[in-house]
């Protein structure tokens, strides 16, 4: 039996604000007539009311039956729908949720709603509740029918997904049984296929599912694909993959052309087995994944083995990047990566620099982040070719390329970064100077000189001046002077 709907009283709370009722007002001069009775009236609405659009009692009683409910309860029971016919026939119940979190249940009687807390609602009495059982929406099972196999899609909606059901009539009563059930034997053979539906889409939200079997002979049938985006499909699973992997696959992989560089998505099932979906030569193809557990995982964007290429004897040597956990808002860092005996193994930025047809001293520029668009800068790093394949860092975090080609002498590679980026041909007309310290512990001087700036090591800070002064990690440089420290 049903008890269902209710109506929560703290939802009421503006109604009962602009209402005046009061349980002080009654008194023993006052008595509960029959248009005090919610819905004596037959011209009132079958809310309980008597026409008046006044709450239970707002003349200073309370309907008879309902002595000692509640006031939140009272005031609320006006905003019942009406009862009698409709969604709410005779002998449905409703229920109003007190402040105290009670459920107060009535019962519709006649085309009134009467406070019953015993109120029991048959199951086959309302649309609602009928859709919940299959006796009540399906023919009568007897054994006439015995065995027979059908579907109902209870709670359908045509803007949602509504799942579809299916029952066996057996010794009187119907059993929820597997979709396949309905599957027919009748003329087939072992191995054959039959699709049943098992979700309806609906307009605004979700799809159209299906789920596939393969017929094993002597009646039983072999769950091969469950859902599926349409019914043909099932047509297509071949193998023995996992019902929940062939789904995935043969509804948005098979036979779809795809790009054959580092692209593959993932599943991991439930029993702990591994499948992954890859591109091989321009086609999507499925199989057990079992040889790099870590593309499984949510950091599988930071491995470079689950971004890059396949690493082997092909391209032994070759220098690739990445940009892990890349965020358009924010910097990203580029790694950079060789492929060495199978393996990629990160390296200095500077092993990406094209040694073909460069001449000692000349410089290479490589990227070392992507500014975002709240935060964070682009970033180079800048390097200087000495022959034999080897590059000297001469400049780093550069916020442009172009400072690159502008580094000279022997500054050490952060403060030439700092200042190649800010500084070098900038125009100043202050006298103030600024000492900052590099990384390896030495300290340099910028100075104003004739509207440029310039700088140089700074004796005096590198003897424990006090006056010393150290540009502290993400402090914004000026662009063309600064201020005295």
């Amino acid at each position: 039996m049903n008890r269902l709907r209710h109506i929560s009283a703290v939802a009421a709370a503006a109604f009962a604000a602009s209402l005046s009722f009061s349980l002080a007002a009654c008194d023993d001069s006052t008595s509960a007539s029959g248009d005090d009775v919610p819905g004596s009236s037959d011209s009132g609405s079958a809310l309980g009311s008597s026409g008046s659009g006044e709450a239970p009692g707002s003349s200073g009683s309370v309907p008879a039956g309902m002595e000692g409910l509640p006031h939140d309860v009272l005031v609320t029971y006006p905003l019942l729908p009406a009862c009698g016919e409709g969604f709410h026939p005779e002998g449905s119940c409703n229920s109003i949720t007190g402040a105290d979190g009670k459920a107060y249940l009535f019962e519709c009687v006649g085309t009134k709603w009467e406070y019953n807390q015993d109120c029991e609602e048959p199951k086959c009495l309302t649309a609602r509740s009928r859709v919940q059982h299959p006796e009540c929406e399906l023919q009568e099972c007897n054994a006439e029918i015995e065995g027979l196999v059908e579907h109902m899609t209870p709670g359908y909606h045509p803007a949602y997904q509504s799942n579809v059901e299916y029952y066996r009539c057996e010794q009187g009563e119907w059993l929820q049984v597997d979709a396949s059930a309905a599957c027919d034997t009748a003329g087939v053979s072992v191995g054959d296929v039959c699709d049943m539906r098992i979700a309806y889409a609906g307009a605004k939200s979700g799809h159209d599912s299906f789920n596939c079997y393969r017929y094993l002979g002597d009646g039983a049938w072999k769950t091969i694909a469950t859902d599926v985006r349409a019914g043909e499909t099932c047509f297509a699973v071949q193998g023995d993959l996992p019902p929940e992997i062939a789904g995935a696959y043969y509804s948005s992989f098979y036979g779809v052309a795809c790009d054959d560089k580092a692209r593959r998505s993932v599943v991991k099932l439930v029993d702990g087995s591994e499948y992954a979906f890859q591109c091989v030569e321009g086609k999507w193809e499925v199989s057990e994944y079992v040889s790099n557990p870590k593309c499984l995982t949510p950091n599988a964007l930071f491995e470079p083995e689950c971004v890059l290429q396949e690493c082997n004897a092909e391209i032994e040597g070759l220098v690739e990047h990445m940009t892990p956990g890349s965020n358009p808002g924010y910097q990203s860092n580029v790694e950079y990566y060789r492929c060495e005996q199978g393996e990629w193994r990160q390296v200095e930025a500077s092993a990406a620099c094209d040694t073909v047809g460069v001449s000692v001293g000349d410089v290479c520029d490589m990227r070392l982040a992507y500014g975002g668009a709240k935060y964070g800068h682009d970033s180079f790093n800048c390097y200087r070719y000495l022959g034999d394949g080897a590059w000297k860092a001469i400049a780093t975090d550069a916020r442009s390329s172009g400072s690159c080609f502008a580094v000279q002498g022997d500054l050490p590679p952060d403060i030439a970064g700092w200042y190649y980026s800010f500084y070098h041909e900038a125009d100043c007309d202050e006298t103030s100077d600024l000492p900052i310290q590099s990384d390896d512990g030495t300290w340099y001087l910028l100075q104003c000189v004739e509207a440029k700036w310039e700088i140089s090591e700074d004796q005096e800070c590198n003897d424990e001046s006090d006056s010393c002064y150290t540009v502290q990690e993400g402090e914004t440089a000026p662009s063309d002077s600064t201020d005295e420290q």
